[in-house]
């Protein structure tokens, strides 16, 4: 089974996210929220483990994050623990989602935006 991925660049200020074109059975694929190695769909979106749990813990519970900077944070494998809000806003701008929910609903839920 030769499943050819194919990406382009999405573009959201600090944390713009480039998606490389791979193969699922041959070549390395990079997590678009930490850049670390995949390790399959996660949310919609082919992630890492790490990346996984933290989108999984933070939806789950519902948890409100803010950043201590200007909610541009790098958010690379060796910084990704240390502002959660924006690696949330990454794994969001990446496309990570809860099942059956829209980006709006996610905003609401987590009073990023007021309606």
């Amino acid at each position: 089974m030769n499943q050819h991925l194919h990406g382009d660049l999405l573009t959201s200020g600090a944390h713009d996210v480039t998606h490389y074109t791979s193969t699922i059975d041959g070549l390395e694929e990079l997590c678009p929220v930490c850049g670390d190695n995949v390790n399959g769909w996660h949310y919609g979106v082919l992630t890492c483990e790490s990346c996984k749990g933290f989108f999984k813990r933070t939806a789950q519970n519902k948890k409100v994050y803010t950043c201590a900077a200007d909610r541009s944070c790098i958010i690379n494998k060796t910084q990704r623990n240390r502002c959660r809000y924006c690696r949330f806003q990454k794994c969001l701008d990446v496309g990570m989602r809860c099942e059956g929910q829209t980006i709006f609903n996610i905003l609401i839920q987590f009073n990023l935006i007021d309606i």
